[in-house]
């Protein structure tokens, strides 16, 4: 049974530990992902929940503001996706 229908993730590093705790005991439904772009932090998520059937359903860009201009020159821009898994209707 899954117990959650949205999980949110948008952390400052990989989200090895939060995913862990997600996938095994809360098994989202849906999940929206920010700095999906970026393999060190959240992409990998991305890229499993792809490799086991999961459908991007939205994607898209954000650019950083004028919080972070330290950061600017590194990374100007990251992306976001929201992903489903459909098998669950079946």
């Amino acid at each position: 049974n899954r117990t959650l229908e949205l999980a949110i993730i948008d952390t400052g590093g990989p989200a090895v530990e939060e995913w862990y705790v997600l996938e095994t005991y809360c098994r989202p439904r849906s999940v929206f992902i920010v700095n999906s772009v970026f393999a060190l932090h959240e992409g990998w998520i991305a890229a499993r929940l792809r490799s086991a059937g999961w459908k991007e359903v939205l994607s898209g860009r954000l650019r950083w503001g004028n919080g972070f201009p330290h950061m600017l020159s590194l990374v100007e821009e990251t992306g976001w996706v929201y992903m489903m898994d459909f098998g669950y209707f079946g």
